[in-house]
């Protein structure tokens, strides 16, 4: 998918995508009540590939590119006006890049320069009005899907330039760090729920943890172990050099425990 899909106060927009080899600039608005969709101000330049995100209650319209062309300006749009400006530019053209808010700040995440995948990460402060380098993420990735859970940002899957991905990165709140999320061995799923990281196999998250757990191992159960009695003949003599004794046999020298000798007794 080439557009941008985004909610914004309970309205589906759809930003841009592609028109034959260039950005197109046509916008479009689902609303809840009237189930349609109806076209809004165009954007100033045509772009496809470009992260969309709600922040402060307008749309934010990062990147992209124009006849594969990597951008890297920033459009904005106030629905009270219906009509876009141009925002602050970030500092490396990307397309194919992830876009989130979180704290209060924009984060983008990888994408591509137009020759290669990206680790980099920018963040915009809009008291300052600007985008600062964040930390890189452990994996470059292009066409990378981002989101918040928590005040964890993950980033899932894209394209590395080699190959396309299944592994994640997640930045630490705490370290302010990207580390590789690696699932517990033997674990079928994986659910991730405000900042709960719990494998499962049914589907429903128990137990929260800040860091993934440990694997969990089950020994296996115990094999059923059969046993065969067989009758065992003992004849006297070996009986007595063993000192073997059969209770209950009717023997008042074997059933029979020895008399304690009392000492002075007639």
């Amino acid at each position: 998918m080439t557009q941008g899909l985004c909610n914004l106060d309970g309205v589906i927009y759809c930003i841009g995508g592609t028109y034959g080899q260039s950005g197109n600039k046509h916008c479009f608005r689902l609303t809840k009540d009237e189930n349609k969709w109806d076209r809004i101000a165009s954007l100033k330049q045509g772009r496809s590939q470009s992260a969309v995100c709600s922040f402060n209650g307008e749309l934010w319209v990062v990147g992209g590119c124009d006849a594969w062309n990597p951008l890297s300006s920033v459009e904005i749009y106030d629905p009270s006006t219906n009509s876009w400006r141009l925002g602050p530019p970030m500092s490396t053209p990307r397309r194919g890049c992830g876009l989130v808010e979180r704290g209060g700040l924009l984060y983008v995440v990888g994408g591509s320069d137009g020759t290669q995948s990206l680790c980099t990460t920018e963040i915009y402060d809009p008291r300052m009005n600007l985008w600062t380098a964040g930390s890189n993420m452990t994996t470059c990735r292009a066409n990378v899907s981002a989101t918040l859970v928590g005040n964890r940002l993950w980033a899932v899957g894209g394209f590395n330039g080699k190959v396309f991905l299944n592994t994640v990165d997640y930045l630490d709140p705490a370290r302010d760090e990207w580390t590789t999320y690696i699932k517990a061995p033997g674990t079928e799923e994986t659910v991730v729920c405000d900042m709960e990281v719990t494998p499962v196999a049914n589907g429903t998250s128990n137990g929260a943890s800040p860091s993934p757990p440990p694997a969990l191992i089950i020994p296996p159960a115990p094999k059923e172990v059969k046993f065969q009695v067989r009758e065992v003949i003992v004849d006297e003599a070996t009986r007595k050099a063993n000192g073997v004794r059969f209770e209950g046999s009717g023997s008042e020298e074997e059933s029979a425990p020895p008399s304690p000798s009392c000492g002075g007794d007639n």
